[in-house]
């Protein structure tokens, strides 16, 4: 198993049972949510750099990949301060974290805020990205 999936299952563990999302954390960007699954959290990764060497080894890559986890909410007021609960316990959850010796380091880096009305519901998506930087220990081998 490649370390992204890793990671991923890693911060679904560590963001679970939040009090404003509880359970309804998935993996994966692409999950169709109902209103009874909502609030919600997706956790997902795309870009990803590399670099040589990590910790002195020249057969090892250094990574930093760009690790997103998104709030998802429906209500009939508006959802920015709900949107803004969900990243404040977000953010305590992941702040200082390397997620039990798996990464060397966690870092948000960009948040962004989407929000429509969809009829009676006002329909809001938060994403904080962060910055994971992480080396892949099958390169050592």
């Amino acid at each position: 198993m490649h370390v992204r999936a890793l990671i991923r299952a890693a911060v679904a563990d560590k963001i679970a049972g939040l009090p404003t999302t509880g359970g309804n954390v998935h993996i994966g960007r692409s999950r169709v949510l109902t209103p009874a699954q909502l609030p919600a959290l997706l956790i997902y990764t795309h870009d990803e750099t590399s670099d040589r060497p990590i910790d002195g080894n020249p057969a090892s890559l250094g990574r930093d990949l760009t690790l997103a986890i998104e709030g998802r909410v429906a209500t009939v007021l508006p959802p920015d301060d709900l949107l803004d609960q969900i990243a404040f316990e977000v953010e305590g959850r992941m702040r200082d974290t390397n997620l039990n010796g798996l990464v060397f380091d966690t870092l948000l880096t960009h948040t962004q805020v989407e929000v429509a009305a969809d009829g009676e519901r006002q329909i809001g998506a938060i994403r904080l990205e962060y910055r994971v930087r992480y080396h892949d220990p099958a390169e050592d081998e």
